[in-house]
């Protein structure tokens, strides 16, 4: 018994043994057969750096509907999604009140312009009285004229008079010297020459009475002179074009005063400025509340006794005959995204697709997300817009932000990093596996730009299920 039990144990030693040989022949030679990873070249080309973003179809043409004024909504008259046309009345507000300011301000130029015809009429009257007080003064004026002609001929005539009277004394005196001697020898000269002396004094007389008269007749025309100058001094102190400017301008404000108040009633009739679809904007309310809850508010209710202000539009004009793409870049990308730039976009109702376009804007004002990120809106123009693209739908953005020519690339799927270091596994003459740092440029989702570390051909592998390791014996796929 005791021999068979050590036969049966030496027979298991050898099938140990068998074993242990068998695994060790098959360890060495599975390391020389090498494991299979699948590899890829170090190649010299160009490389198209990408921003990936996600976003949907927007309109590329809103217009927002602003109120003209604060009021109280008395109409809507169009339901969120009706198609309108430039200048389809879209909302009223109250007007009780800008209709009452209009028929004020309208009852104020009637008012003013009623008054300007006042000014005007007595204007005409004032003109007229001038004219009248000129005309008396120029007459006067000839008065006096002729009445110093006449005091000036009433002075000739004076002295004629008086040189007549000095003739006819001396040719009396003729006859009286010598003791009368020529009056005895001519009775009827000397008696002629009394006669004309008599005659004389009471031409004399007469004529010194005419100077006195034409004198006080060139007094009273000098008085008359005088007032007539007073009166048109009077009728020009009217000043009736002043009293007309003024009326004028009066009427100038009355007019404006109606212009506003017409302007006023105006803006209680909201229309539509564009042809489009209309969308409901939140009210003030709505939207204070979305804020609050982290929401976003699309659409609300705009009804009868609605305040409006002009700070907040009502409505959006949406055409939709001009789609676009709208994604938000984060703000460490955004600075890279420039207009003009090359973009595809896949959308999530048309699998499979893509669809090319450019970015068109490039957003100026940041945004938070829910999880405190920072954002920038891109608007992007399509090409070519599919018929049965609908506003709202969903999809990727692949942007093309810079095309790098003559480098040396590896796709993705290449790159190993460990302890803040990069590197490539290259695969050498003997098959095996060696760690080579690199220097990474720029990085797109499938490929990767290398500084240095490795040349142009060489072959490296690629990450898989395999854990990979330095010195390890690899085959190619």
């Amino acid at each position: 018994m005791a021999t068979k039990s050590k036969k049966k144990l030496i027979i298991a030693l050898i099938v140990i043994a068998v074993l242990i040989v068998a695994a060790v022949i098959a360890v060495f030679a599975f390391r020389g057969a090498g494991t299979t990873v699948e590899a890829t070249e170090v190649k010299n080309g160009s490389l198209a750096v990408t921003v990936l973003a996600s976003g949907s179809i927007t309109s590329g043409e809103n217009t927002d509907v602003y109120p003209e004024t604060t009021g109280i909504v008395k109409h809507v008259a169009v339901e969120e999604g009706d198609v309108v046309h430039e200048g389809d009345v879209l909302l009223t507000l109250d007007d009780d009140a800008t209709h009452a300011q209009l028929a004020q301000a309208k009852s104020g130029l009637a008012q003013a312009k009623s008054g300007l015809a006042q000014a005007e009429a007595a204007g005409a009257t004032a003109a007229a009285g001038t004219s009248a007080a000129n005309a008396a003064l120029k007459a006067a004026k000839s008065g006096l004229t002729a009445a110093k002609d006449a005091y000036s001929s009433a002075k000739r005539i004076k002295k004629l008079a008086q040189d007549v009277l000095d003739g006819a004394q001396s040719a009396v005196a003729f006859y009286e010297a010598n003791g009368g001697a020529a009056a005895k020898a001519d009775p009827t000269g000397y008696a002629s020459a009394k006669s004309s002396v008599l005659s004389a004094e009471v031409s004399l007389e007469q004529a010194k009475s005419g100077v006195a008269s034409a004198k006080a007749g060139v007094a009273s025309a000098e008085s008359g002179v005088a007032q007539a100058k007073s009166a048109v001094k009077q009728a020009k102190s009217a000043k009736p074009s002043s009293a007309i400017s003024a009326a004028k301008s009066g009427v100038k404000a009355a007019e404006e005063g109606v212009a506003v108040a017409q302007t006023a009633v105006d803006a209680t009739t909201i229309t539509a400025p564009a042809d489009g679809t209309v969308i409901f904007a939140p009210t003030a309310a709505a939207a204070a509340a979305a804020a609050a809850g982290g929401t976003t508010t699309v659409g609300a209710e705009l009804q009868k006794g609605s305040a409006v202000t002009p700070g907040s539009p009502v409505f959006t004009i949406v055409n939709e005959d001009k789609l676009a793409f709208t994604v938000e870049v984060d703000e460490a990308d955004i600075p890279r995204i420039k207009v003009d730039q090359q973009v595809k976009i896949s959308l999530d109702s048309f699998s499979g697709k893509e669809y090319a376009a450019t970015v068109a804007k490039v957003g100026s004002v940041a945004k938070t997300t829910l999880t405190g990120g920072t954002v920038f809106n891109v608007e992007m123009s399509f090409d070519e817009p599919d018929e049965q693209m609908k506003i709202g739908m969903k999809g990727d953005a692949t942007i093309e932000v810079e095309t790098l020519e003559n480098v040396l690339t590896v796709p993705i799927e290449a790159l190993f990093s460990e302890g803040g270091k990069d590197y490539l596994y290259v695969i050498n003459a003997d098959g095996k596996l060696q760690k080579a740092d690199i220097e990474v440029g720029s990085m797109t989702d499938t490929a990767l730009q290398i500084v240095n570390g490795v040349q142009a051909g060489e072959k490296v592998a690629l990450a898989g299920s395999t854990q990979l390791s330095a010195g390890m014996k690899v085959n190619t796929k």
